[in-house]
């Protein structure tokens, strides 16, 4: 008997039963008394039955339906079925397989769910949360927000990422990629992914390679404070970089203290009521108390870093909330920020000149930076001298270097 061509099929009659026109290797088109037209494939396979015993049993997989697949792709599926019959698959178990994945895939969470989830586990404050979402919201879910966490590619954080980069963004765009990282960890820890594609190196290397390279400042002088303070900005910009760090840098400029006595400052040590810092002699390298007069502007990086994690009573706790934040820490900001020719120690040299250049009164200076004056009983008596004419200079200078803070 000819085989049967697409002219036959297209010819073919419904009858009162259905039958079929063979097409050759086990394929066959049944025409059914409805007129439609349905390419099938039988084969054997075996198979356990009840008893737990395998057995040779006659099945059939359908191909589809005549005209939507022509007789051509039919016969080139059935190539395709005798293969996989070849190598032990059967592949009408196939068909339900990839069945329950695609109904499991359906059920997945997209990027954007995902991100919710991630941020319910976090344990930052509201207001910080807050502002994760919403940078995610406009620079990451308007590409990941609809995909599922399998179905992200190497492009599609790539795309995200070049808006910024393009923009010259790049401290955000780092920030943003380390948030789809963090994000693609849980859902990789969850079993959403075998593999987290934020991780891979070149992302980071792309927002790398178009950064400008860093300014290096030959030493710190007063005209290069704003220069300072608009590094800072791009700093805490940076990912995993404690915000902590940037404020404690600024905090110094404003009040001149020591290093170790801004590290170790206790939130119970201020007292905004009267806005001043009263630090007690235990703290103070000469050993006695110390008042430090609080600007505008100090007084709202206090409550900004008080707003910050919980920490053991620290304002400027280091990764371990139970700990103040390092010296290092301090000092590895300023040298990458191109500041690497000065320490948090050297602010209270520049402050000092540039305060004595301005005319302000030695006496009222001194005081502030709490150096030593007379002898140890006047000193006892004298943390608090000059206090009016000190609160002036403190808020003078803040006005100075920050007068928008």
């Amino acid at each position: 008997m000819a085989l049967t061509t697409d002219s036959h099929i297209r010819t073919a009659r419904p009858r009162s039963k259905p039958y079929k026109l063979p097409c050759g290797n086990s394929l066959s088109v049944w025409i059914n008394p409805g007129g439609s037209k349905t390419f099938r494939y039988k084969y054997y396979v075996n198979r356990s039955n009840d008893d737990g015993e395998l057995v040779r049993v006659e099945d059939s997989y359908t191909i589809g339906r005549y005209p939507e697949v022509s007789l051509k792709v039919a016969r080139r599926e059935a190539q395709r079925l005798r293969g996989l019959l070849d190598d032990g698959i059967d592949p009408k178990e196939l068909k339900r397989q990839k069945k329950r994945e695609n109904e499991q895939k359906a059920l997945a969470p997209r990027f954007r769910n995902l991100v919710d989830d991630w941020l319910e586990l976090s344990n930052d404050s509201d207001r910080h949360q807050e502002k994760v979402r919403r940078s995610l919201e406009m620079h990451a879910l308007p590409i990941l927000g609809d995909l599922r966490a399998e179905e992200i590619e190497y492009s599609d954080i790539e795309g995200a990422l070049k808006r910024l980069t393009a923009q010259e963004k790049y401290d955000m765009a780092g920030r943003i990629l380390s948030r789809i990282r963090s994000v693609l960890d849980m859902a990789q820890a969850r079993g959403d992914i075998a593999q987290n594609i934020a991780s891979n190196e070149f992302l980071r290397k792309s927002i790398a390679k178009g950064r400008p390279r860093v300014k290096h400042f030959k030493a710190l002088d007063f005209d290069d404070v704003p220069n300072l303070l608009e590094a800072l900005d791009e700093y805490q910009l940076r990912p995993m970089t404690l915000p902590q760090t940037a404020l404690i840098i600024r905090f110094s400029v404003l009040t001149f203290v020591r290093p170790g006595e801004a590290r170790y400052a206790e939130i119970s040590e201020f007292n905004l009521r009267k806005k001043q810092w009263e630090i007690p002699a235990e703290k103070m390298k000469e050993g006695r108390p110390h008042i430090v007069p609080l600007s505008r502007q100090a007084i709202k990086i206090i409550r900004e870093a008080r707003d910050l994690e919980p920490s053991a009573g620290w304002l400027f706790p280091g990764s371990n909330p139970n700990q103040p934040l390092s010296e290092n820490t301090v000092n590895k900001a300023l040298n990458r920020m191109g500041f690497d020719k000065i320490t948090h120690h050297g602010m209270r040299s520049l402050v000092s000149t540039e305060l004595h250049e301005r005319g302000y009164d030695h006496q009222h200076i001194e005081a502030q930076l709490s150096h030593k004056t007379g002898n140890k009983v006047a000193a006892a008596y004298n943390h608090a001298q000059y206090l009016l004419q000190r609160r002036k200079m403190m808020q003078d200078w803040a006005d100075l270097v920050m007068p928008y803070g």
